[in-house]
């Protein structure tokens, strides 16, 4: 548990904060430079035999497949994920959000990730690995979740990782905003080492981010000017954050490995509040908020008898502390959690169709919150446990298969999958889920999925048990009438919460229509009806005073004065969406072939050529001509590696354009607070949960292009507009509409510049740049912000543009480097 009596100065976290960025950018910079002077010439020829190895000659099965036969959706190349100019898979997800979104999914969230087609211990694992690594990337639909354990509410994605890399990756990027505030640095350091099997990294990160301030931007009070305290009032918190990960995988026995990962995660955030009054006068108020995350996690896992089995156990801990100037408010938790997850997958028997897959799953977990919250001479204290048990059953069944064409892939299948899952939760009760769903596919010409999911879902710790905190000076707009109000906010938890129940129906059809046109389409259709629907109280409308009039206190006049927002039960919510993705690349300008050389042997693992996967080929390393070779023989052997270079780099400069389509249309989406209550509809006016409207249609489309080391990329985000009906009844006998919010239409642009300088014929002669990117990403580039109106043409207060967007147009340089540093070139012009 962190505990800090006397939180520093903001000058003097500035200031610590300053020194260890400084401190860790010289020990950087040092070892960039021994390993630049270690290197020497041989970067060019490293990244060669790197990217040699995604050269595929024959084979009857791509390396890392998942399980099953459910086609991917979408497939990106090594060179489709260099095109993207992301980093890390961190950022790779984020670029591929849209297409990895699920309306399966209770709350979104990041989606399952995979690596070489078999379960990670974690997020943490993979969460750094550089995109220079990554072999392919293949995205699937929800369904292929349950053949790992787990459930089907979200996307899977299976990154299949080269056979050999090791790198020394150092990054520095400085960001800001272009209308002042909010600057900020980061470094990253980061070694890599793969070798098949064996994976070991270690990844280190410093952050610092200033502050940003309602004096910075155009904001008003309540008066129609601005506050007096304006330049005491934070819209961004200066937060300072550390990160240490590290991943080790290696082999146990034949056909079984472990990995291990531990991760150490220290962020403090500094907030200014405004001026409150005090017992001497007004004073200024500062919120310090301090969290220290610990992850240990680690998976065995293996193969044996055609069954695939894994055990996971991670263990976390996440100890904050929260205080107020003067320490008459402070708060701390701590928050502990351990699971274990074992599974089983394989085949017990065969069906004409094919084999029947099986998989088993036994999981255990524990959580546990500890809490002291003061606030003057009252204090609360929490102690929240949970334990939960789980049985997960899932079997596909391969009704049919016909006849294909060539290797088979195009043969159409026909399959069916159940599953049926038990929860028992200690403080809850027993939970159950059942499932089952239909496939059909000629391999990724045509795949129809379809399924109905039946779940129960429990209310967390923190709705049922959490304690009774109350919040004053809560900025809150009163849609009765139609008003932005200062009031007292409640939250906690609600004993008397029942568990939800939802039932999910998806339909998916997806295509790649054309074998030469890497074109890929993807449409699904999702039905969700929900019953006791668990929610907070955020707002003041109508129907929901209507519903709960004792959570909401006003005084004589009408004026809001308090909302009791502890959650409640709804009766049910039903929602139909429909969402299309479409994604196209096409190659750009001339397309050099790779370079090819003479196999090393067979796949090196010492069975045959195609076992396991394709042959793949890769330049001999090692500068050493063979024994006994002639002079003239080492000389043509330096000729025709520096000729190999020049190919290379004519190779890594083919281009590129790549089009990625996601459009959302939200077909349905409507609420019953209670049974004796009319039905609202969230897409025409009424609102319980969003305070921004909930648009009806959404579309994203992002276009890049790349070529000679060059690339950009273009996201554009459009959002339909949307209103909010507040029915308002401050008119007395006449009501009025002065609750009407409305939200108009929102278009933003993003925009990303990089450049590959090690591939700049210019850069031969610099060591240093070889391997080396250089990016701007421009956030929000045309500045637009989400626009509110009322229904007499005013801004509510709580709805000015500057307050739901304060960064606005933001920018971000960064500089990265890779070293390959135990590569030696075989002579010749590492050009």
């Amino acid at each position: 548990m962190i505990s800090r009596n006397s939180p520093p100065s903001p000058k003097r976290r500035r200031l610590s904060m300053g020194v260890a960025l400084l401190a860790s950018g010289i020990s950087l910079t040092s070892v960039l430079s021994a390993a630049a002077q270690q290197a020497r010439s041989n970067t060019q020829n490293a990244a060669i035999e790197e990217a040699l190895e995604e050269v595929v000659v024959t084979g009857r099965r791509e390396p890392g497949m998942v399980i099953g036969d459910i086609p991917p959706e979408t497939q990106l190349s090594a060179e489709e994920i260099r095109a993207l100019g992301v980093s890390s898979v961190a950022e790779l997800l984020t670029a591929l959000g849209p297409q990895l979104g699920s309306s399966r999914g209770r709350g979104g969230g990041r989606p399952i990730v995979l690596i070489n087609g078999v379960r990670v211990s974690g997020f943490g694992e993979i969460r750094d690995l550089p995109t220079e690594a990554i072999l392919r990337t293949d995205i699937f639909p929800e369904e292929v979740a349950l053949k790992y354990g787990y459930r089907a509410d979200q996307r899977v994605v299976n990154i299949v990782l080269r056979p050999r890399f090791k790198a020394f990756t150092g990054e520095f990027g400085a960001r800001g905003t272009t209308e002042g505030g909010r600057e900020g640095a980061d470094l990253n350091a980061s070694w890599l080492d793969i070798r098949r099997d064996d994976r070991w990294q270690v990844d280190l990160k410093a952050r610092r981010d200033e502050e940003l301030l309602e004096s910075q931007r155009n904001i008003l009070g309540a008066t129609g000017t601005p506050n007096a305290d304006a330049a005491l009032r934070s819209l961004a918190p200066a937060a300072d954050q550390l990160t240490a990960n590290f991943v080790l995988a290696k082999p146990l026995t034949e056909g079984s490995a472990f990995t291990l990962n531990a991760t150490l995660d220290d962020t403090a955030r500094e907030s200014l509040l405004g001026v409150r009054p005090g017992a001497t006068g007004p004073a200024p108020l500062r919120r310090d908020a301090n969290t220290l995350d610990s992850h240990l996690g680690g998976i065995v896992q293996g193969a044996r008898r055609g069954w695939r089995w894994s055990a996971t156990l991670n263990a976390d801990r996440s100890d904050s502390r929260t205080s107020l100037t003067g320490g008459a408010n402070n708060t701390s938790s701590r928050t502990d959690s351990a699971d274990l997850d074992l599974v089983l997958n394989g085949s017990a028997f065969e069906l004409p169709g094919g084999a029947v897959g099986i998989t088993l799953k036994g999981s255990a977990g524990t959580r546990s919150i500890d809490s002291f919250s003061q606030r003057f001479t009252s204090s609360v204290v929490t102690d929240l446990a949970r334990d939960q048990r789980e049985l997960q059953l899932n079997v596909d069944l391969p009704l049919w298969r016909g006849l294909g064409d060539g290797d088979g892939e195009r043969a159409a299948r026909l399959g069916a999958n159940f599953n049926q899952s038990y929860e028992d939760i200690s403080d809850v009760g027993g939970l159950q889920t059942t499932g089952f769903g239909l496939n059909w596919s000629t391999g990724r010409l045509l795949r129809v999925i379809a399924s109905m999911t039946d779940e129960q879902g429990a209310p967390s710790m923190q709705q049922l048990g959490g304690a009774i905190i109350t919040t004053p000076f809560v900025r809150s707009f009163d849609f009765v009438r139609g008003e932005t109000v200062e009031i007292t906010r409640i939250d906690g938890g609600n004993a008397l919460l029942a568990t939800d129940r939802r039932k999910v129906l998806k339909l998916g059809i997806g295509s790649r229509p054309y074998e030469d046109i890497d074109l890929d389409l993807n449409v699904d259709y999702v039905r969700t009806r929900s019953r006791d629907v668990i929610s907070g109280l955020p707002l003041a409308t109508p129907d929901l005073e209507r519903a709960f009039r004792d959570r909401f206190q006003r005084d004589a006049s009408g004026k809001l004065l308090a909302i009791d927002a502890r959650p409640v039960n709804f009766f049910g919510r039903d929602r139909d969406e429909l969402r299309f993705t479409l994604n196209l690349t096409r190659p750009w300008g001339p397309q050099p072939e790779a370079p090819s050389f003479p196999a090393r042997g067979n796949s090196g693992r010492g069975g045959p050529p195609n076992a396991g996967g394709p042959i793949v080929i890769t330049a001999p390393a090692g500068n050493a001509p063979p024994a006994g070779a002639a002079p003239a023989d080492d000389a043509a052997q330096r000729a025709r590696m520096a000729q190999m270079g020049e190919r290379f780099l004519a190779f890594s400069r083919r281009g590129s354009v790549q089009l990625t389509l996601t459009y959302t249309d939200r077909l349905a989406d409507e609420i019953t607070i209670a049974r004796n209550l009319p039905t609202l509809d969230l897409l025409d006016g009424d609102t319980l949960f969003d305070s921004v409207g909930n648009p009806r249609r959404e579309l994203e489309a992002q276009f890049g292009a790349n070529r000679n080391g060059f690339g950009a990329r273009v996201i554009t985000q459009w959002r339909s507009g949307s209103a909010i009906k507040g029915n308002s009844v401050a008119g007395g006998a006449n009501p009025s509409n002065r609750g009407d919010l409305d939200f108009v239409a929102l278009t933003t642009v993003n925009l990303r510049l990089f450049a590959d300088l090690g591939l700049q014929p210019w850069a031969r002669n610099h060591e240093f740049l070889r391997g080396a990117r250089l990016s701007l990403v421009i956030g929000n580039l045309f500045n637009e912000r989400q626009k509110v109106r009322a229904a007499d043409g005013s801004v509510p207060v709580n709805y000015q543009p500057d307050l739901l967007d304060p960064q606005g147009r933001n920018f971000r340089l960064n500089f990265r480097k890779l070293f390959f540093p135990n590569f030696t070139p075989p002579g010749g012009r590492a050009g």
